[in-house]
């Protein structure tokens, strides 16, 4: 029995059952490790201090690492939009998502790999920042997950979809945050208005 040192940043940066092996003479093939077991008992937590979210996220993900059929999904405070040049709009947008830490939600940001515009026109304005730029300028603003999809994956995506499929789905998302003018949905159909009312039966 022993241990190693590691300069793991985070601990979801590993899982139980993992191999370790030597970069110089490594293994022919990683150990099948554990199977991921299939949830049966769902619940949410909180704390009864709401500045307390932070330790409690710690201790959840500190928990994972001594009971590997512990499944944690953080709920979500997603910011909506393409964010390119990052002027003042944006911020106001990107201010509003990172807020939601406050209710023990991690900042989230949902964008696309290449301009909505660029894809449907084939023309739009020139990128005023480099994927890498725009990386760092939103980790500045303290966001902790960035997606960036193919808008040719979500282009024929029902707006109602969009929210159930990806926002609550897949995101987990508790508080949504965009621009006055995003459009979502085929054929950019549904606006703010829309995006409010389909989002609220989700709470």
């Amino acid at each position: 029995v022993g241990y190693i040192a590691a300069s793991i940043k985070s601990i979801q940066d590993v899982e139980v059952g993992d191999t370790v092996t030597n970069a110089e003479r490594p293994a022919k093939a990683a150990l099948p490790g554990y199977k991921k077991s299939q949830p049966v008992v769902f619940c949410g937590i909180y704390p009864l201090d709401g500045s307390k979210f932070g330790d409690l996220k710690d201790a959840i993900m500190k928990l994972q690492l001594n009971d590997a059929s512990l499944i944690f999904e953080p709920d979500t405070s997603v910011a909506l939009g393409f964010f390119d040049g990052l002027h003042r709009g944006h911020a106001a947008v990107l201010l509003a998502a990172v807020e939601g830490r406050r209710k023990g939600l991690v900042p989230a940001v949902f964008t696309f790999s290449a301009s909505p515009q660029r894809e449907l026109c084939g023309r739009g304005a020139p990128r005023l920042m480099t994927v890498s730029q725009k990386e760092r300028a939103l980790g500045a603003f303290g966001f902790e997950l960035l997606y960036r999809v193919d808008f040719s994956a979500l282009m024929e995506m029902e707006a109602d979809a969009f929210v159930r499929e990806v926002l609550a789905g897949a995101f987990r998302a508790r508080r949504v945050c965009c621009g006055f003018n995003y459009r979502f949905g085929k054929g950019g159909s549904a606006g703010c208005a829309e995006l409010s009312r389909l989002c609220a039966p989700y709470g």
